[in-house]
């Protein structure tokens, strides 16, 4: 006969991680300063990332990969923005 195993999923790392969020969104408005809205938007990134994506089981060398590729893309996209925003 085949047991049932059910394991224990604990939501209490993912509540921590979106309060964490929540804080930094907030603390982020409050401050409104450029450089720490582009130094929260960056933890903000990682802890989703790591957290919710569930990198921080991956070996170190994907993650960095991916990291890698989201802030080249983020870069391009930057980049390819930015012409636009000077011209108004």
């Amino acid at each position: 006969m085949v047991e049932e195993v059910r394991a224990e999923v604990s939501y209490r790392p993912y509540w921590i991680a979106w309060f964490a969020l929540l804080i930094l969104t907030l603390s982020m408005v409050y401050i409104g300063s450029p450089a720490a809205l582009i130094a929260g938007m960056i933890v903000k990134a990682a802890l989703i990332i790591f957290w919710f994506m569930h990198m921080r089981m991956e070996r170190l060398s994907f993650a960095l990969i991916v990291l890698l590729s989201i802030f080249a893309t983020s870069m391009v996209l930057y980049l390819l923005i930015m012409p636009d925003g000077k011209a108004m």
